[in-house]
């Protein structure tokens, strides 16, 4: 029950703190973007303001510590303590720190003496081991590259939606005859669908760019100049020799904590990962850029072959409506390219840390993951919505009077009266055309009568057959054949999360954002789904993935805010049970899943209950784990998502172990992993989201609709959801079994591993039996 979560955060205020209820301070120079609606409210946006920045400098601070503390460089409970404070970044003040940044020129050096502070409040100790042996370049580049992974995972996605919509596109318009433009004219026919696979093939090369990028990003850890010595000086003198070299291994290590790529050299001076992820940007501006422009040509009044579905106003006359997102994702593509100049400038880097190229990143960076973002967030939305008028293009096509095909004229009179002779001829009735308003196939007729050179089988092309020649649409040459060849290109799946799982993903079948997730066991095999509780990712099935891979092709996934998934999957204020079962739906869909098996630990339960029932066709069995029809009174919940949105994860984490686990396993390794990952992999927005979701959960009226065979498991000391909710899901599912695990708490998948894991296989066992097994 959430009503009894109400801890204080351990400790004071960091030193330069806003307000103790954690809010920001009055006023202030915060950039909401009111002159860039650009990309102003998106997603990347939040992911890559002056929060999500801390953050990940705090992040990349905590993973130091770790990574020592993995290598025996730090005692494991400093790094347990320096995780802990980090987690609480909602306590320090981005606009303090930014004035007190300028002492030193960077925000590290403020925000380390805070949080070196704030951990020697808890244990002075492990203060000792804040930023021991790291220089701020090396905190602020890992934190950089942090923010990337997370934004660009964002702008990935919707470039998949972009894909996915233009795919359709291109199919439905492959023969829709409009009229090809070169230098602002008419040239020659082509068709719709060509021109809209050619959208899809750049934006498709772009995030090809791009996830290459995404999955480069490295790490940064050098030390004071590059050499890592200062952390070979901290090592135990006592060590015993090893032939691979400590700095070696810790940086290898730190890779790992952060999720990032591990580089061959720090690149402290080396900014390739800077300058290939600013090509890359620009690369994905440009291609976003080259739609918006054929966009905003089509849709001019006078055109009018596209319109967006839902146009801006003017403030002057009612009657427009601008190509708003166009027009929009235009002005980014005009910006990024100068921004990339400033990015690949700093590759000219001086010694082995540099004075002004380094610091020159920092501004043109995020402006131009915030343009590309909001660039991709506006076409993702724009091909969506785009309004297609081919009888428009049919008329545009023809207003030259047949014009458009003298290419094609030129090539059937060229083999009656050879080709020059035939230029001149077209040349001059083309000009008769154009200057007296004389239909071309009357013009052309004239020009051949009056030329006593013409060859009695010029008369050929008079009649039925000139009319055939004169016809647009006979004239598209290979543009269909092209359409299908550009359609049978499918977009790579996305590049692995900053959390480090591995993510496999495909473009959505809809509007929505697939949730990351991954893939494991066979091919081919059935489909299990595996769904999280609040505070923890998809690594909470890791204890059963071995078994369940053997039979079944499992996807574990991520709530909004959780491991991989964005909080802004969901527009903010939507999360529900209902949408979190729409996003599985997705999911499914992309994966060409019709039907599967469903398993799923307290919300990630919910969302299966729910799918259940409104969507039975979809759901082979269920398993409801420590789940519930309905999670408490609602004011708990809503008083949970307040306070951490106002204090962030802190609170909550100090008191999870007491609700997740009995006390004979909440200090047991795998308890502590848990609470580290609800820490450093879930975000307070997402979090908050998702109580929202809970408050808003009650299915007890509906449990009799849910008709797949279901398994229902408790755990005897669960707190949060007790043995009494388990049983009113087995009274009102018709065909659920009930197992009640002694010595388990609300994270029985965790705690009674091997008891989950045989109720679990003899309930698939059941439902979905292996062929030659007879039940």
């Amino acid at each position: 029950m959430p009503s009894d979560e109400a801890p204080g955060a351990a400790g004071g205020p960091c030193p330069g703190a806003g307000s103790a209820d954690g809010a920001p301070p009055a006023g202030g120079a915060a950039d909401h973007g009111l002159l860039a609606p650009s990309w102003a409210g998106s997603a990347v946006a939040e992911a890559t303001g002056d929060a999500a920045y801390l953050r990940a400098l705090l992040d990349a601070e905590a993973a130091l510590t770790r990574a020592q503390a993995a290598l025996g460089l730090a005692p494991a409970a400093a790094a347990a303590t320096v995780t802990a404070v980090a987690a609480e970044h909602h306590r320090h003040d981005p606009r303090a720190l930014a004035g007190r940044a300028r002492a030193a020129g960077n925000p590290v050096v403020p925000l380390v003496a805070d949080l070196t502070a704030a951990v020697a409040a808890r244990d002075p100790e492990a203060a000792g081991h804040v930023h021991r042996g790291a220089t701020s370049q090396d905190i602020l580049d890992t934190a950089t590259m942090l923010v990337c992974a997370r934004a660009l995972d964002t702008v990935l996605a919707d470039l998949d939606r972009t894909a996915d919509t233009l795919h359709r596109t291109a199919a439905a318009h492959r023969d829709t005859p409009m009229a090809g433009r070169t230098l602002t004219q008419h040239a020659v026919p082509t068709t719709f669908g060509l021109k809209a696979a050619g959208w899809r093939s750049l934006v498709l090369d772009a995030r090809d760019r791009l996830a290459a990028a995404r999955t480069a990003l490295p790490t940064q850890l050098g030390g004071a100049a590059g050499t890592l010595a200062a952390f070979h000086a901290y090592a135990p003198a006592d060590g015993a020799p090893r032939a691979d070299d400590l700095g070696v291994r810790l940086l290898a290590r730190y890779a790992a904590e952060t999720g990032l790529a591990a580089p061959a050299l720090p690149w402290h001076t080396l900014r390739t990962p800077v300058a290939d992820l600013a090509g890359a940007l620009a690369c994905t501006a440009g291609a976003l850029g080259k739609l918006a422009a054929d966009v905003l040509v089509l849709s001019r009044t006078e055109t009018g072959e596209l319109a967006e579905g839902s146009g801006g106003g003017s403030s002057a006359m009612p009657h427009k409506a601008n190509p708003v997102r166009a027009t929009l994702i235009a002005g980014a593509a005009r910006q990024v390219p100068a921004l990339a100049a400033v990015l690949y400038g700093s590759l000219a880097a001086e010694d082995e840390r540099p004075a002004g190229a380094w610091h020159a990143e920092w501004q043109p960076l995020r402006e131009a993951l915030r343009l590309v973002g909001g660039a991709a967030r506006d076409a993702a939305d724009l091909t969506a919505g785009l309004r297609v008028r081919p009888s428009r293009m049919r008329e545009n096509l023809d207003a030259t009077g047949g014009l458009v095909v003298s290419e094609r004229l030129v090539a059937a009179l060229a083999a009656l009266t050879g080709r020059a002779a035939a230029r001149r001829t077209l040349d001059a009735a083309a000009r008769r055309a154009a200057d007296e308003g004389v239909p071309l196939d009357d013009a052309l007729r004239a020009a051949l009568d009056a030329d006593p050179a013409t060859p009695a089988g010029a008369a050929a092309l008079t009649g039925p057959r000139l009319r055939e020649l004169l016809d647009p649409t006979g004239y598209l040459g290979s543009a269909g054949a092209l359409v299908d060849r550009a359609l049978r290109r499918a977009p790579p799946a996305l590049p692995p999360c900053a959390a480090g799982a591995r993510m496999t993903s495909v473009p959505p079948g809809g509007h929505r954002t697939v949730p990351h997730h991954t893939a494991d066991g066979p091919e081919g095999a059935p489909p299990l789904l595996l769904g999280p509780s609040l505070g923890t990712t998809l690594a909470l099935w890791d204890s059963q993935l071995p078994a369940l891979a053997r039979r079944f092709r499992v996807l574990r996934w991520d709530l909004p805010g959780h491991g991989g998934t964005p909080a802004g999957v969901l527009a903010a204020g939507t999360t529900t049970v209902p949408e979190l079962a729409r996003l599985v739906l997705d999911l499914a869909d992309a994966r060409g899943l019709d039907r599967f098996a469903y398993a799923g630990v307290s919300l990630g339960g919910a969302v299966g209950a729910w799918l259940a029932v409104h969507h039975p066709e979809r759901i082979a069995s269920l398993a409801l784990i420590c789940s519930s029809a309905r999670f408490g009174e609602p004011a708990g919940w809503h008083e949970r998502a307040a306070l951490v949105r106002a204090k962030g994860l802190g609170p909550v984490a100090e008191t999870a172990a007491g609700r997740w686990f009995t006390p004979a396993f909440a200090a047991s390794p795998e308890a502590t992993a848990l609470l580290d990952a609800l820490r450093r992999s879930v975000s307070p927005d997402g979090y908050a989201a998702c109580c929202d979701a809970l408050a808003r959960h009650d299915l007890r009226a509906d449990l009799p609709r849910i008709t797949a065979p279901t398994l229902v498991v408790a755990g005897r000391a669960d707190p949060a959801t007790p043995p009494a909710h388990a049983r009113e899901l087995t009274d009102g599912i018709p065909a659920a079994t009930l197992v009640e695990l002694p010595g388990a708490a609300h994270l029985a998948l965790a705690e009674r591993p091997a008891a989950v894991r045989a109720a679990l296989l003899g309930h698939l066992d059941r439902a979905h039996p292996a062929p030659g097994t007879d039940h």
